[in-house]
């Protein structure tokens, strides 16, 4: 498992273990001048098999910017259970 503080770091680290990553969990709202879906956008175009599981405290309908984002598909809602965190990255990385 990596940990990055902010965007900016969690785009460093990618760079260092590209290949070693197959799950992306990332809040929304990040440090570091890029966004969580920002993020997720540019990781998922340089490899389309990364899976990514998003996180927020707010909620996501109304804005549509957000339309493919799915409760309980690739948005986990905080706060969560680590049960329910387990369960959807298994499910993410089973998913074809």
């Amino acid at each position: 498992m990596l940990e990055a503080a902010s965007g900016s770091e969690a785009l460093d680290s990618w760079r260092q273990h590209e290949k070693n990553i197959d799950l992306l969990l990332t809040g929304l709202k990040l440090p570091g001048g890029i966004t969580g879906f920002e993020l997720g956008q540019e990781l998922q175009s340089e490899k389309t098999e990364l899976k990514t599981i998003f996180t927020g405290g707010y909620p996501i309908e109304g804005d549509p910017s957000n339309a493919i984002l799915k409760e309980g598909v690739n948005f986990l809602p905080k706060p969560y259970y680590p049960p329910r965190l387990a369960q959807m990255a298994r499910d993410a990385l089973y998913r074809k």
